[in-house]
């Protein structure tokens, strides 16, 4: 399960923009082959989307590794920009890395030269939102005369090329110029350009460990070494993208951008020194960056739409009681002093499959089993709802917007078992709460 939102990446038609990289997104659900292999076949499949690579014969190696990533991102935008499915390849394997933006320099060019030969010698077939099998290119019944032969181009289907117009996604050439030497770093850094809207100020995808291992873990990778290789290539993604935030915990990971829709405009002229004024001590705010997960598009001013009325509903009888607020940076499993039960507990968005964040109570000596909600991780008295389960699910302080009470009273019917657990603290330790928590994804959430 996951809470992925279902974001395809659309994007304005800009072919003379020389910072964009087209690539199909359906090489980006999850990990292609880490490395070069043997002849058996690679097949990958995850939420609809399945990619098999065929050898030609018993003697052929499959692609694999970092040049798989470049040549593939090669194609897809040399076919796209030239709108031919004849791609050039150049007279040998330096001119072609020549070609390729950012260019393949020093020993990777011998890399680059065996992916090429690999390919030709292999048939490639797509597969998106559980659809029929695209082939994407199929080279294994072209004759070799000679051993070691370069061929000056390579022909993807036309029907790929017609569904790769359609369904495109753009990377950042400067990004993949940081990146290009780890086939995970790669591999990551599509599945976000292709997911992550353009503009965000919150976290919009987060997935649980296993979720990423599923995706992006190699077969026989055990948990601690994917999840070490996971941190290394955000580590690298964190250095090319400054406005990417990764927030890793011993549940998973979220990631959210601060990314301006506009380039940065370029002064013509060097303005008069100014002398500075004096410090000023304040907050420090969020990592910006001029690189982006998408191309720049200009803003689209629509008139603002009344949000919907929130759900006003009135409480069966008073509860005349406050609940204790925990401390003002919560952490989402805190430990209390030995002997002593939390009173509270913050189960997060990626938990949950909620946009708030929802606070389990203990009873207390109360009768009302009621649960909190509130949008961040911060308790902020003044932002809290505080929701009645019995007889049904009411609001009996705050106020949530329609959709979003019809979805948190839905994650609670759900969790009931769990919710009550707790509030006759039945429960207490991690590993009970983590194994009864149940998501709700949002409606066109996956």
């Amino acid at each position: 399960m996951t809470i992925l939102p279902e974001l395809r990446a659309r994007v304005s038609e800009q072919p003379d923009d020389a910072d964009i990289l087209w690539y199909h997104p359906g090489f980006s659900q999850f990990s292609l082959p880490a490395e070069s292999g043997g002849a058996a076949a690679w097949h990958r499949a995850l939420g609809g989307t399945s990619v098999s690579i065929e050898p030609g014969t018993e003697r052929d190696r499959l692609p694999g590794g970092p040049m798989l990533r470049r040549l593939l991102m090669h194609l897809c935008d040399s076919a796209l920009r030239a709108e031919q499915s004849q791609v050039p390849l150049g007279k040998d394997a330096t001119a072609l890395a020549a070609m390729m933006t950012p260019p393949v320099t020093g020993e990777a060019i011998r890399a680059l030269e065996a992916q090429v030969a690999a390919m030709l010698a292999c048939r490639i077939v797509l597969s998106t939102e559980g659809g029929p099998g695209l082939s994407v290119l199929d080279a294994r019944g072209r004759p070799r005369a000679i051993a070691q032969e370069w061929r000056p181009s390579m022909r993807l289907n036309a029907r790929f090329l017609d569904n790769l117009d359609h369904e495109k996604a753009a990377l950042d050439r400067a990004v993949i110029a940081q990146i290009q030497g780890s086939a995970l770093a790669l591999d990551i850094y599509a599945w976000l350009a292709a997911t992550l809207p353009t503009q965000v100020d919150q976290t919009v995808l987060a997935e649980s460990w296993p979720e990423l291992r599923a995706r992006f873990g190699a077969e026989a990778q055990d948990s601690d070494a994917f999840q070490a290789a996971f941190a290394t290539a955000l580590v690298l993604l964190r250095s090319a993208l400054p406005g990417l935030d990764a927030d890793d915990d011993a549940i998973g990971v979220g990631f959210s951008a601060r990314i301006s829709p506009a380039a940065e405009p370029t002064p013509t002229a060097k303005p008069t020194p100014v002398p500075p004024p004096p410090p000023v001590e304040v907050a420090p705010e969020p990592p910006t960056t001029r690189l982006r997960l998408r191309p720049a598009t200009p803003p689209v001013i629509a008139s603002p739409e009344p949000p919907p009325p929130p759900v006003r509903v009135e409480a069966p009888r008073p509860v005349p009681y406050r609940p204790q607020l925990p401390p003002a940076e919560p952490q989402q499993f805190e430990l209390p002093p030995a002997g002593q039960m939390r009173q509270s507990i913050s189960l997060k968005s990626h938990l949950t499959g909620l946009q708030q964040v929802v606070w389990l109570q203990r009873s207390n000596g109360r009768d009302d089993v009621l649960i909190e909600v509130t949008p961040g991780t911060r308790y902020d008295p003044g932002l809290v709802t505080t929701l009645a389960l019995e007889p049904i699910v009411l609001q009996i302080a705050g106020g949530l917007h329609a959709r979003d009470f019809e979805r948190v009273a839905t994650w609670a019917t759900v969790n009931r078992d769990l919710i009550d657990l707790f509030w006759d603290g039945e429960i207490d330790g991690f590993d009970d709460i983590m194994s009864r928590v149940k998501k709700v994804p949002a409606p066109g959430w996956r």
